[in-house]
């Protein structure tokens, strides 16, 4: 991950090639932690190969924590230069994917991970409140931007192809509670699958049995609604690409599902942006500068437009508390109790709490990556047999791809 941003892209200057020519070099010592956050966290902030260039190239030592579950073998990195020990101490930098445990903070190191402090998340404080007593410097990969202010080091793409395979094994499983079998059983969890390219030929084969003996007929035309267009909307377009689509404008969607005369054996994709969605509360055209700017001038009118008519919505938005909801509380209970409500699953791959979705409470797990609720009554339930709109929210959604989600 991050011998990338510099080791993979670009040359090393002449005077850093050699070991011998940079005492600097020469001196560093460099750790790479166990991630231990939860069990399926088995990415590595470094490959082999980087290792190899940092010691041969660098003069660097590197120091491996001992690992059973990461993706990459222990022996990888001895072969690559590196030593295997549980102790970091010698380290000056330590680097890792998630966050660090408070208890295993050395003092006076330089670390370099995802903290998840920067918006100020409350449950974090702790770890940031340790970081400094502790007098560490952090690099936190979130912050490491190039001149125009992208970031250089993120995993939105694969927390989006990760998502909407997640969303599609929940997708067959609600169709399978409600008393109808589908295609979409046959697709797996994210984590089930080697690499995206098995995922993805899993997909197609899905996507031929819909061609050959198509969807349930009684849920009208199969409409998957994607949110934004950034990294994670385009991953998960690319894995639903490889499903037979046909692509509706959102101005279509309220013909499309009245209409009884769609074909059942393909799925029906529409991308929506803010100005499909968000009107000006005067009546005026919208303006996206004027929108990001003054917010509080404009109103949603998702839970009109688009809502009623989506089976499964894909959410890659990010959304700040000043800007209005795609859908509240209220508005998905009065669809409901219109029975105008067809939605099946909301994939959540942003994982706003309470955010652009109200009803989006909390993040679901791996372990456990659905869970259920109820317009009516507001309440949630844990997996798909109850009633209501099944939500999946897994938080590290990356996590599942280990193997690729190391790359940039």
């Amino acid at each position: 991950m991050i011998a990338q941003l510099r080791i993979r892209g670009h040359h090393l200057p002449p005077a850093m090639r050699s070991r011998r020519s940079s005492s600097l070099a020469s001196s560093l010592t460099l750790g790479i932690r166990r991630e231990d956050k939860n069990r399926w966290e088995r990415r590595v902030p470094l490959m082999p190969e980087h290792v190899e260039r940092l010691v041969d190239e660098l003069g660097a030592r590197v120091l491996v924590q001992p690992s059973l579950k990461r993706v990459v073998p222990d022996e990888k990195y001895v072969q690559a230069g590196a030593l295997v020990q549980e102790d970091l101490s010698e380290a000056d930098i330590i680097v890792g994917v998630k966050e660090v445990p408070i208890g295993d903070l050395i003092r006076d190191k330089t670390y370099m991970f995802f903290s998840h402090t920067y918006k100020g998340q409350r449950y974090n404080m702790p770890l940031l409140k340790a970081i400094m007593d502790k007098r560490i410097r952090l690099v936190d990969y979130e912050l490491m931007k190039d001149e125009s202010g992208k970031r250089l080091v993120q995993f939105s793409r694969f927390a989006g192809y990760a998502g909407m395979m997640d969303g599609l094994n929940g997708l067959g499983h609600k169709l399978l509670a409600q008393g109808y079998g589908s295609p979409f059983m046959a697709c797996g969890m994210t984590y089930m699958y080697r690499c995206l390219a098995d995922a993805r030929l899993d997909l197609v084969r899905t996507g031929q049995v819909i061609m050959d003996d198509g969807l349930p007929k009684q849920f009208g035309p199969m409409v998957f609604v994607f949110t934004g267009n950034g990294n994670v909307t385009k991953g998960a377009l690319h894995v639903f690409k490889c499903l037979p689509h046909e692509w509706v404008k959102p101005e279509d969607l309220k013909a499309l599902v009245e209409s009884k005369n769609f074909d059942n054996k393909k799925v029906y994709g529409c991308q929506v942006h803010m100005q499909d969605y968000i009107v000006h509360k005067n009546g005026g055209r919208f303006n996206r500068s004027e929108y990001l700017a003054n917010p509080e001038l404009y109103d949603s009118v998702f839970h009109e437009k688009i809502a009623p008519y989506a089976s499964m919505i894909v959410n890659g938005i990010f959304w700040d508390e000043k800007y209005p909801r795609l859908l509240t509380k209220a508005q998905i209970k009065k669809l409901a109790l219109e029975d105008r409500l067809r939605l099946l699953q909301l994939a959540d791959i942003s994982c706003d709490f309470g955010g652009s979705f109200e009803f989006m409470s909390h993040a679901s797990t791996i372990d456990q990556p659905f869970f259920s609720y109820d317009p009516f009554t507001g309440k949630t339930h844990d997996g798909i047999e109850a009633k209501g709109v099944t939500i999946m929210s897994i938080d590290n959604l990356p996590t599942e791809m280990p193997l690729e989600a190391r790359q940039l």
